[in-house]
């Protein structure tokens, strides 16, 4: 079980009651991840909220990629294929403070991202089983871990966006994208 202060320092339960702020504690599990460890991938059950304590966690998207790939031998023995490549693109990077795996509050109850840690990693595990069963008894703490989930969904589809259109003004070469 973390101590209260180590939860105490994430803005997600900044303003939560020191006794709730406890409880939620109880139900914690700590887990240590090495480098270059997949914490969760898409479509595992999402059934754990978890708090970054110490190191960095890489959210990222498996992208399937295709190009063409040309052998000349000499001018008649030209060979072309498509090529599959699968890679995978960051999309966020969690930091010490921070949250991730919010699907296991909310959506379908399946990952939709990769959760690799960059670093050495230390979290809170909390089950959202648990943390949803306070929030449906005390209705505050719903509202204010709701409110806290809507910022960091919103940040992240911001960032998200933000990124695509990049990708749009790099692929297309349109000089600006603008958003009405």
């Amino acid at each position: 079980m973390p101590d209260t202060p180590s939860l105490s320092g994430f803005r997600f339960f900044s303003e939560v009651p020191l006794k709730t702020l406890e409880a939620i504690s109880a139900a914690c599990k700590v887990l240590d991840f090495p480098a270059q460890t997949v914490v969760f991938q898409p479509g595992e059950p999402a059934d754990t909220l978890y708090c970054l304590v110490e190191g960095e966690v890489e959210l990222s998207l498996k992208v399937n990629d295709k190009s063409l790939k040309v052998d000349v031998r000499h001018e008649e023995s030209v060979h072309a294929q498509m090529m599959d490549h699968v890679r995978e693109i960051v999309v966020d990077t969690v930091r010490s403070g921070q949250i991730f795996g919010w699907t296991a509050l909310v959506g379908n109850g399946k990952r939709a991202v990769i959760a690799k840690c960059s670093k050495a990693t230390k979290v809170c595990a909390l089950p959202a089983a648990e943390l949803n069963g306070m929030t449906a008894k005390d209705p505050t703490l719903g509202c204010l871990i709701f409110k806290r989930l809507a910022e960091i969904i919103a940040k992240r589809l911001n960032a998200r966006t933000d990124r695509l259109l990049e990708a749009w003004v790099e692929a297309f070469g349109a000089s600006k994208v603008t958003l009405q």
